[in-house]
């Protein structure tokens, strides 16, 4: 599948599908960490293992583990000795402590990181560094308390600090009212580009008469698609009694079964 899109400065876009390992499989890519045949670009130049580039971005799964301390001096001295990164260790305490991370580790030789405490490290170790162009997978994974999701949420697409932000949606309602451009992967291997500030979607009986198709429902028979239909078209549903449901993007993932439905 081939995807031709424009990221832009100061804009919050992010990238959706159903199945995980796409969003996964596009954002190693679109950060330089695979090979892309020089389709992805940053100033002209191809952006796999590309030194410049990788200066001025950063990609953490929030899913993944990568720290096995808390110790603030440890990870700053670790930092600048592999990566020469500067690291802010009070911002990183300062996380550490408001979000009860410590609460959320055990430890034995290393720390171990409960789910969610491994997802609220991984976003204070971000917030503890000073790079303009971020890209986060799963960036709510796992959490449930609004407080904490909210205090993420915010501060992720804050373009006071970041340049670029890219976000690789695990729960899509957790960003309501936040996202400009969505990148979304459909459940029949195709593609779209939504504005969930203005574009609505029908949820509607599958029929021969619907175009841009995007998700299979747990309804049986229902399908949600792009309402990118005209006033005659929808009159048309309603001569046939084909009844359907405008929804905004972040009412969507309501309607979904789960992932053996798809």
């Amino acid at each position: 599948m081939q995807i031709d899109i424009s990221l832009n400065k100061q804009e919050i876009f992010a990238v959706y599908s159903r199945n995980e390992e796409i969003v996964n499989d596009f954002l190693l890519v679109l950060n330089g960490i695979n090979p892309n045949n020089g389709s992805c670009l940053y100033l002209n130049k191809d952006i796999f293992d590309n030194e410049d580039f990788f200066k001025q971005r950063i990609y953490i799964n929030f899913k993944e583990s990568y720290l096995k301390t808390i110790n603030a001096e440890f990870i700053e001295e670790s930092l600048m000795n592999r990566f020469n990164l500067s690291f802010n260790k009070e911002v990183f305490n300062t996380y550490v402590q408001e979000m009860g991370i410590r609460l959320e580790t055990t430890f034995k030789a290393n720390y171990t990181f409960t789910d969610k405490g491994n997802t609220m490290v991984n976003f204070a170790f971000l917030k503890a560094l000073n790079i303009p162009f971020i890209t986060i997978n799963n960036p709510t994974i796992y959490l449930k308390k609004a407080k904490i999701i909210e205090t993420i949420t915010n501060s992720l697409v804050d373009k006071r600090k970041y340049e670029s932000i890219i976000l690789g949606l695990d729960r899509i309602k957790n960003f309501k009212e936040k996202l400009e451009r969505v990148l979304v992967f459909t459940d029949y291997q195709t593609y779209v580009i939504v504005n969930p500030q203005k574009d609505s979607f029908l949820l509607i009986e599958d029929n021969i008469h619907l175009h841009d198709k995007m998700f299979r429902t747990k309804k049986m028979g229902l399908v949600i698609c792009l309402n990118t239909y005209t006033k005659e078209e929808l009159k048309r549903f309603n001569h046939f009694k084909l009844k359907y449901q405008k929804l905004s993007f972040y009412e969507i993932e309501d309607y979904f079964g789960d992932d053996n439905e798809k």
